[in-house]
């Protein structure tokens, strides 16, 4: 798990929000977080994550086919995780491939 450089923070969140409004849902992430960029995230997306995996999984596949995470690479992350495992693997996946297309877009990766 690396770390998210501060100033990259504003994009990723963005970019998470962009990716999960297109989906139906708001994402709501601190302006000035007082924690490290990927914590602030994680604590963002895990509650929201684990929702959706509970009462809506068709829709979380939605949401992983619009972020761009592909299905290899969703099944070899996952595998048989299951409960608390899960959600945080998919929240670092989430968050893993989101930075990278800010980097990519930056032309920093």
């Amino acid at each position: 798990m690396s770390t998210i450089e501060p100033y990259l923070y504003p994009e990723v969140a963005a970019q998470i929000a962009k990716d999960f409004s297109s989906c139906g849902i708001d994402l709501v992430f601190p302006q000035n977080p007082t924690k490290a960029p990927r914590e602030e995230l994680f604590d963002v997306l895990y509650p929201i994550i684990r929702l959706i995996l509970k009462e809506q999984p068709s829709l979380m596949l939605k949401i992983i086919y619009r972020i761009d995470i592909s299905e290899h690479q969703f099944g070899a992350q996952m595998g048989e995780k299951l409960g608390d495992i899960a959600y945080t693997t998919l929240a670092q996946m989430i968050i893993n491939r989101e930075t990278q297309k800010v980097l990519l877009r930056k032309g920093l990766s």
